[in-house]
């Protein structure tokens, strides 16, 4: 493959903003590297998904303060 060539799908590429075109090319290129997340079936993409929005938002508490909770609600 000439240097020509693979210049000019770079440069299509960078002056691209088609998320389905990239997102083709990226399959392509990284097939045999498969992101886990495109295993995944929805219910656990949303559910990850619903995770990191409610850490974005601050809607988390530490496991050690979780765990103090439970050991001080439940201490017999």
């Amino acid at each position: 493959m000439d240097k020509l060539l693979k210049y000019t799908l770079i440069e299509k590429i960078m002056s691209t903003d088609n998320e389905q075109v990239l997102s083709q090319i990226r399959d392509l290129l990284f097939k045999d590297e498969e992101d886990f997340w495109y295993s995944l079936d929805d219910e656990t993409k949303t559910s990850i998904k619903r995770g990191v929005n409610d850490y974005e938002q601050g809607k988390v508490r530490p496991h050690n303060v979780v765990m103090e909770q439970l050991k001080a609600k439940y201490k017999k």
